[in-house]
């Protein structure tokens, strides 16, 4: 950009901006779909599946904190970050079965607590002339978008095999963090970045949209691929 003064504004305006958006986007955006699966546990072949996972509650820190918002400025690009946001699940009913002899069963629901999330995208400034020809303004497009999740836990119903209990419980927190985390890198990208451009670039957000590539910075893979 052309000055310093002109980066620092736009900095500040990303740094209002991009909260608000995934707080916005959180809300009417993230969505889980249905998965089952089979794994390895105990020398045996467990069947599960976990159904009607929905967004409960969300919590993002507040600016006081000092963990929210980031901004940082590198060589051509603007990387912006919110991190700690703590997120509850409702899972409406889980399911396992192991197979062989004795088989086991249960069904029931569960909650689950995901901490220290962290939702990132990189950005860099372009340069585009107005309809009119006369002036230029920024555009900003995206570059890579990023998410983690720092623990998951699960609080589980009272399971009929409590022998079972503890490897239930690797297994669906490991489910679980993999299916969030997808979940919220097609939220990043599909919802929240498309309100930042919008909120940044105005109508120049959507009629430049189609030159340049979507914001992911690891392929998407299908959320039922687990």
């Amino acid at each position: 950009l052309d000055s310093p003064q002109t980066m620092e504004r736009e900095m500040s305006r990303i740094e209002s901006i991009f909260p608000d958006a995934v707080e916005q986007q959180l809300i009417r955006g993230l969505e889980f779909p249905d998965t089952t699966g089979q794994t390895t546990a105990l020398s045996s072949t467990i069947d599960y599946g976990m159904f009607g996972i929905e967004l409960v509650s969300f919590k993002i820190p507040s600016i006081s904190s000092g963990t929210l918002p980031k901004v940082q400025l590198y060589k051509d690009c603007v990387y912006t970050a919110v991190s700690g946001i703590d997120l509850v699940l409702n899972i409406a009913r889980w399911n396992y079965e192991k197979k062989g002899t004795p088989r086991i069963a249960d069904t029931g629901s569960c909650q689950a607590f995901l901490d220290g999330t962290h939702l990132g995208v990189t950005l860099t400034p372009q340069k585009v002339r107005k309809e009119d020809g006369n002036e230029e303004e920024i555009v900003w497009k995206p570059v890579e978008c990023n998410v983690s999740v720092e623990n998951v836990r699960v609080v589980f119903g009272t399971s009929k095999a409590s022998w079972l209990y503890n490897a239930l419980s690797v297994l669906f927190v490991d489910k679980i963090g993999v299916l969030a985390e997808k979940a919220l890198q097609k939220c990043l990208v599909d919802n929240i970045v498309p309100t930042l451009l919008l909120r940044l670039n105005g109508t120049l957000s959507e009629s430049h949209n189609e030159n340049h590539p979507s914001p992911v910075g690891t392929s998407m893979e299908n959320p039922m691929d687990i």
